[in-house]
């Protein structure tokens, strides 16, 4: 014998079909647990209210921040724009090797020409 219980009734599965003649009885502290169960559901809802204001608030404030992070996103790609403008203009600028090998070659060159004339003299024609 099978039974499945619907509301109050107990149906119960016989080889004839089903006998719905008993009826189980109701616990004696019923009333009571329907109602502590009713008080429950109140204080869920209210928390899920109270859930519901604070996910509004949560997603306004995602809102914003998606916008600010746009703006931070386009400042961004003007700073890189800007650095890779100043690298460029670095990568024209000599190095220190260079700079040196440069006012050396300068400093040869007159003291060569310095030496010409102090031994050889002003030429005169």
């Amino acid at each position: 014998m099978s039974s499945f219980k619907t509301s109050h009734l107990v149906l119960v599965g016989t080889e004839r079909g089903l006998d719905n003649t008993r009826r189980p009885p109701d616990p004696p502290d019923m009333e009571q647990r329907v109602s502590k169960l009713e008080a429950g559901m109140e204080e869920i809802r209210g928390t899920l209210g109270r859930m519901e204001s604070l996910l509004t608030r949560i997603d306004e404030r995602l809102t914003r921040v998606e916008g600010t992070t746009d703006r931070m996103d386009d400042r961004l790609r003007k700073v890189e724009t800007e650095i890779a403008r100043m690298d460029g203009r670095l990568s024209q600028v000599p190095t220190i090797g260079q700079t040196i090998g440069v006012t050396i070659g300068l400093v040869g060159m007159i003291m060569g020409g310095l030496f010409a004339i102090l031994k050889y003299g002003v030429p005169t024609h």
